[in-house]
């Protein structure tokens, strides 16, 4: 019972929310079916029951039907019944409370009325509204092109259309809305593909590149941001694209919302991080400005939590740069914002590294062995940091196996990409070599070196 559909629904029930749905179904406007009623009051009673995995079909269909035989088709269709009016429950939530779809929908049913008035005292509000409007990001060119088709549709019924020019800014709409949001969804296929072995196809990219080189739209922040996103992505040896990005980063600021401008910070810190991963250490500093811009701004916060993946990045980042005081200071402040499910893992790994940084490897291996590798990237990301440890503690034989496990994970698993795996087989290789040098081998430490300093990844 408790992995039903339904079961799985209400449990994202706020107690308002509970309390609310059971008046909904007890309108016989919504609802003509009491037994519905009953059976809902009947679940929300045995709640506790329902967590703990105690209430079973047979249990339900004996308090709603105790003369009948346990009929479960029946159990079925009545569950069906009550999820379906949950859905539609949650979506009248969602229009009572979003102001501008309820505008937008009563002007297409105006227009459909023929009611002149109506249809032009909710044109104006919405206008105004687009005006206010700050978030300029691809949701809203959307909704003006679905304001400028309403009122091109209504001219239409006018029939006098000698100097309206609605048509040509419904198209105009549609081409803002097009090419922002694909510029923004490739701007992630692309990312997704540096990190992840997935292949996507995005089609007419080139053209729509093409068009911008001759046409930027510098009014649209949506487009130039995401272009220039784009630029730092597909021509990455170019690094003016990115201190160009970075400056407009400043720019749009007051025309999206946290949440899309930490989205658009993350491809600078992307940048960033691949410039350093490919041997271009001077980007760290560029990383720890970045990352200093969105702890002071709290841009990089989502409903006051810090994600594990910037707490690990944010600590590497002023560890290689020697600034171990501001990164000790850090771990500890931002501790408390990362998510509880994820803390301690979290605290453990970066507070491991910074003892590894101050050489106190036993206590970097001590805290290592508490992390759980429960995400790919801190399995990847552990094991690096461990092998580093026992290379300096001289432990062989614990390294040895490492390297054979470590190394077979990396070329086993298909969700690690090409790119990532390189740098970590290539970690592995020149560790080993290390050891080899340190045990004894032959061959010219400055050889190495050398060798080293030539492999970018």
């Amino acid at each position: 019972m408790q992995r039903s559909k339904l079961i799985h629904l209400l449990s994202a029930f706020s107690r308002r929310e509970l309390t609310d749905f059971e008046a909904w179904i007890n309108s016989d406007y919504f609802n003509h079916n009491p037994l519905i009623c009953r059976f809902y009051q009947f679940i929300r009673s045995k709640w506790k029951a329902i967590e703990q995995g105690t209430l079973r079909k047979e249990m339900v269909y004996q308090a709603l039907f105790p003369d009948r035989p346990f009929d479960e088709q029946k159990l079925r269709y009545l569950m069906t019944d009550l999820t379906k009016l949950a859905e539609e429950y949650l979506v009248f939530l969602e229009f009572r409370k979003n102001e501008g779809l309820k505008k937008r929908m009563l002007l297409n049913l105006f227009k459909d009325r023929e009611l002149e008035k109506h249809f032009t005292a909710t044109l104006s509000h919405l206008e105004n509204d687009q005006e206010k409007e700050k978030n300029r990001n691809n949701e809203y060119y959307l909704r003006q092109y679905i304001i400028d088709a309403a009122y091109n549709d209504f001219l239409s019924r006018q029939q006098n259309r000698s100097t309206d020019n609605s048509l040509q800014q419904v198209v105009d709409g549609l081409d803002l809305f097009y090419v922002s949001a694909k510029l923004k969804y490739c701007c992630e296929i692309i990312n997704r593909k540096n990190v992840l072995a997935i292949e996507y196809e995005p089609l007419l990219l080139e053209e729509i590149l093409s068009h911008l080189r001759s046409n930027p739209y510098p009014d649209v922040p949506a487009i130039t941001i995401y272009y220039q996103i784009l630029m730092t992505l597909t021509e990455s040896e170019n690094e003016r694209h990115y201190y160009k990005l970075k400056d407009l980063l400043h720019q749009v600021t007051p025309h999206f919302s946290h949440e899309e401008l930490k989205h658009m910070y993350t491809f600078a810190l992307n940048y960033c991080i691949k410039k350093v991963n490919t041997g271009n250490v001077g980007y760290l500093k560029e990383l720890f400005e970045l990352y200093k811009v969105l702890l002071e701004t709290r841009i990089i916060f989502e409903n006051h939590v810090l994600s594990q993946w910037d707490y690990k990045n944010i600590v590497y980042v002023g560890l290689r740069l020697n600034e171990a005081q501001w990164t000790r200071k850090f771990i500890r402040r931002y501790k408390k914002m990362i998510p509880t499910h994820n803390r301690d893992n979290a605290y453990n790994y970066n507070l491991a590294y910074l003892h590894f940084y101050h050489q106190e490897y036993a206590l970097a291996m001590e805290l290592l062995q508490t992390v759980e590798f429960t995400d790919i990237f801190y399995n990847l990301d552990s094991k690096a940091l461990l092998l580093k440890t026992y290379y300096e503690l001289d432990e062989y034989l614990s390294m040895g196996s490492l390297i054979d496990s470590y190394s077979n994970y990396l070329r086993r698993n298909k969700k690690i990409s090409d790119y990532q795996r390189t740098i970590y087989l290539n970690l592995v290789k020149y560790v080993k070599k290390l050891m080899r040098k340190k045990t004894g081998g032959k061959k010219p430490v400055e050889e190495l070196e050398q060798e080293i300093r030539a492999t970018k990844e």
